[in-house]
């Protein structure tokens, strides 16, 4: 598959200090960036970013998939919920409003 990447020069380093590089992003894929020091090494890292990217995100995705069994609620769902609530209560301190 091929993805559009944007190419910026930059042309100051860390701490502000000069350095001409690029950095480069996948706006496909959000918080997917590289960065080099000439446009070609710029461009081959972003292609291991999104590479590494479209892994992560299938493992996510796919996951290591299992059953899992729902047990019975032995006391009727609104009565639990009352009871967190006022565990809640109990541990949260609450504010005044303004």
């Amino acid at each position: 598959m091929i993805y559009k990447v944007l190419l910026v020069k930059v042309d100051v380093g860390p701490q502000g200090h000069p350095h001409v590089g690029y950095a480069v992003g996948c706006p496909a894929l959000p918080g997917c960036w590289a960065q080099g020091d000439t446009e070609h090494e710029a461009l081959i890292n972003i292609q291991y970013a999104i590479s590494e990217y479209l892994s992560v995100r299938d493992t996510l995705i796919l996951g290591d998939e299992r059953d899992v069994e729902i047990p019975t609620v032995p006391q009727p769902v609104p009565q639990r919920i009352a009871d967190w609530e006022a565990g809640v209560r109990k541990t949260l301190r609450v504010l005044p409003k303004g």
